[in-house]
């Protein structure tokens, strides 16, 4: 397993290049609530290489039993059997370099980010578009696309914060994007590129992309939709 490279086709590595940028120059102990592929390698190589302190913790034993080879002396993996419960631990009232947020239930989403925001020195919640339904931030106006981002504010959780989307096309309907914030440091001192991570065939593709006029990137792309649709044939080739 490669830790640092960005899975840019799947939505659930799209939080990839923000965590890639924070933790190498976060200071203090990093915390992965919920493990997965896209993050609990990477920071484990965090963890050796500087020598900082990140404990990974998930729900689903089976799940933390397959990063269990990881666990080491800069590196502790724990289970959770209620993240209330957890939460109530003196050391989330503590310092905290990083906290990665990323279960799968929203309550336990919410119940984190109201946890640790006042000691954290970055907060990064992935999926950060579907945040406002479970209490963090507000929705202005939902997302409709790489062409409308629509407008989301986390003003009342954090006084700095940015949010972050995958180049298109996107690997998801929403995205989805990512939020980074804080209410110690200012989030915009962060470099977060995703290009730089995108291969370099995508980026000649990329540019390739924007040298074909609009007008025929759309005859083009209606030509292809109509033969992939079971069922349908090309209207041009019926006078339509």
């Amino acid at each position: 397993m490669v830790a640092r490279r960005y899975n840019f086709r799947h939505g659930c590595f799209s939080h990839q290049p923000v965590l890639f940028a924070v933790a190498e120059v976060c200071t203090g102990p990093i915390a992965e609530c919920g493990c997965g592929d896209g993050s609990t390698y990477f920071l484990h190589e965090i963890s050796e290489r500087r020598g900082v302190k990140v404990i990974s913790l998930e729900t689903d034993p089976g799940w933390l039993e397959r990063f269990a080879h990881l666990e080491s002396e800069h590196h502790e993996f724990r289970l959770v059997e209620d993240w209330e419960t957890e939460l109530r631990r003196p050391e989330w009232g503590e310092h905290w370099g990083l906290v990665f947020v990323d279960q799968s239930e929203d309550a336990a989403r919410l119940h984190t980010v109201n946890r640790v925001r006042a000691y954290a020195d970055y907060v990064i919640l992935h999926d950060s578009g579907g945040a406002p339904d479970s209490g963090l931030g507000r929705e202005i106006r939902p997302i409709r696309g790489p062409h409308d981002l629509g407008r989301r504010d986390f003003g009342e959780l954090f006084g700095s914060w940015r949010e972050y989307f995958p180049p298109p096309p996107w690997p998801h309907i929403h995205g989805p994007p990512t939020l980074l914030g804080s209410n110690r440091v200012d989030v915009g001192r962060i470099d977060v590129d995703y290009h730089r991570h995108l291969p370099y065939w995508w980026r000649v593709a990329r540019h390739f992309r924007a040298l074909v006029p609009q007008r025929i990137r759309m005859r083009i792309g209606n030509r292809i939709g109509w033969r992939l649709r079971p069922g349908f044939s090309d209207p041009h080739q019926h006078g339509e």
